[in-house]
């Protein structure tokens, strides 16, 4: 089973980023009124006084103002499909394992769009934008990846970031992916 990161990764971008800047063009005051919410939560992260799921949680209570969501996510993928990246669409299997610190209600949906059956990521509720898991990063990302396939191996895994070490600890191989360039990832 080869194991792949989502944003920068799979998806050209910040799938979440480009999310809530979607958000912001379809409902400018919800977004402005979500942004000056995560001002100072923010501002706690980066003094390191708070954490990055407040931080996140207060970005994305922009989802409160929308009526219906599964119709906004689907929206948002008809404006976005295009981004997933061609190398891995030319290489994808189907028993991919996508892992992502994105919310699931987000990445879930694009994932089925092209066929990816399994999907971790953080989850969160897609009305309030309140995790109701624990973020899926770093070395969250593996103990996630055990708790749903204990026994399996991890063939390969291909991130844009090196904050994925632990994952490519747990893999045969490691894949650094820059754009569209997937080299040797180097310990």
């Amino acid at each position: 089973m080869n194991v792949y990161d989502f944003d920068d990764t799979i998806y050209d971008g910040d799938s979440s980023l480009d999310f809530l800047l979607f958000e912001g063009r379809r409902r400018p005051m919800a977004f402005i009124k979500a942004c000056v919410k995560s001002v100072f939560p923010t501002m706690r992260y980066l003094c390191k006084l708070g954490t990055k799921e407040n931080m996140k949680e207060h970005f994305f209570s922009v989802v409160r103002d929308v009526q219906d969501m599964d119709l906004e996510i689907k929206a948002f993928w008809d404006a976005h499909e295009h981004k997933f990246k061609t190398w891995y669409l030319n290489q994808q299997q189907p028993d991919d394992v996508v892992i992502s610190a994105s919310p699931l209600f987000l990445v879930k949906a694009g994932c089925d769009r092209i066929g990816i059956a399994h999907v971790i990521a953080t989850e969160m509720d897609q009305n309030t934008g309140k995790i109701t898991g624990y973020n899926c990063k770093g070395r969250n990302k593996p103990e996630r990846f055990r708790e749903l396939y204990p026994n399996e191996t991890i063939h390969a895994f291909y991130s844009d970031n090196r904050s994925d070490q632990p994952m490519v600890d747990m893999a045969e191989q490691g894949y650094l992916v820059k754009g569209d360039v997937v080299k040797k990832w180097d310990n």
